[in-house]
């Protein structure tokens, strides 16, 4: 078998290939009627390509795409009409519908690309270019829901009214889902500074160095239930197998601020406190308070 010569030459490396090829021009890459274009869109005008080249180029006009063909090349059948007409809406294709007889049958339709001459007898005819009149039309941004807009302003108020709610209670009376409470409540908890959320605190004559106390290790779980503030009731939690040097905080929110996990009911679901945590303790200075109370 022998080898085909190197040649450094452009004209031998540069030109066409040997085999079939056809040529696109940037103007038709860039346009919007070619970027935008749907993918079953681009299926059909890959077989429409194929199918120019299986008659040499010089078919563009009488080019067939039978849905038969359409599906085998990987186009669902639901898919077929929409996309031809979405290609004829761009001016990248132009459809000569066939005619339907007596007899029920139907004649096939027939393709012209438009980016392509088109030959008719013994004359060719330029590229008639539709697609350049296609302009995308930019989509409008869909105005806001009012009532998302009330919702998340009732969700608002009942937040800040009773803070010591649950998620699933205020998504109760919402009649929302309970992550979009969870949501709503860590931007409302973000925006409101730590004094106003930690509210009116008892002195119980501890200082800021004092720490609670804390089951031994190995301690089964045990839940106190401890007088808090308002109508909700507080729980202390021993947290099994933790020791006092383990502590009850954790940084739940990844913001690097350590929050009390004692655990707050208010007749209709629990959940943790959340609240930072007093300074050299494990708990927040509320939960200090009711604890030695």
């Amino acid at each position: 078998m022998t080898r085909k010569k190197t040649s450094f030459k452009v004209k031998d490396v540069s030109g066409p290939p040997d085999a079939p090829w056809l040529w696109f021009s940037a103007a038709l890459l860039q346009s919007d009627a070619w970027l935008t274009a749907s993918p079953h869109l681009r299926r059909v005008l890959d077989f429409l390509h194929l199918e120019h080249l299986r008659h040499d180029r010089q078919q563009n006009g009488n080019l067939l795409a039978p849905y038969a063909d359409l599906v085998k090349f990987g186009i669902g059948r639901n898919f077929i009409l929409k996309a031809i007409t979405e290609g004829e809406e761009r001016g990248l294709i132009e459809v000569d519908h066939g005619l339907s007889f007596a007899n029920g049958k139907r004649a096939p339709s027939r393709f012209r690309l438009t980016y392509f001459h088109t030959r008719s007898g013994n004359a060719n005819h330029a590229p008639t270019d539709e697609w350049r009149h296609y302009h995308r039309v930019a989509e409008k941004p869909r105005p806001r829901n009012p009532i998302q807009k009330q919702k998340r302003e009732l969700i608002t108020e009942l937040l800040k009214a009773n803070p010591e709610r649950s998620n699933r209670a205020i998504a109760k009376l919402a009649q929302v889902s309970h992550p979009i409470v969870g949501a709503i409540r860590r931007e409302v908890e973000n925006l409101t500074p730590w004094k106003e959320r930690l509210g009116p605190v008892v002195d119980q004559g501890l200082g800021s160095e004092a720490k609670p106390s804390v089951s031994a290790k190995n301690q089964v779980v045990d839940h106190i239930p401890v007088t808090g503030r308002g109508s909700a009731t507080t729980y202390t939690d021993s947290r099994r197998g933790r020791g006092a040097g383990d502590g009850l905080s954790t940084d739940r929110d990844g913001d690097g601020v350590r929050r009390c996990r004692a655990y707050v009911s208010n007749g209709s679901g629990h959940r943790l406190c959340g609240r930072p945590v007093a300074a050299g303790s494990e708990r927040c200075r509320e939960h200090i308070a009711v604890s030695v109370h």
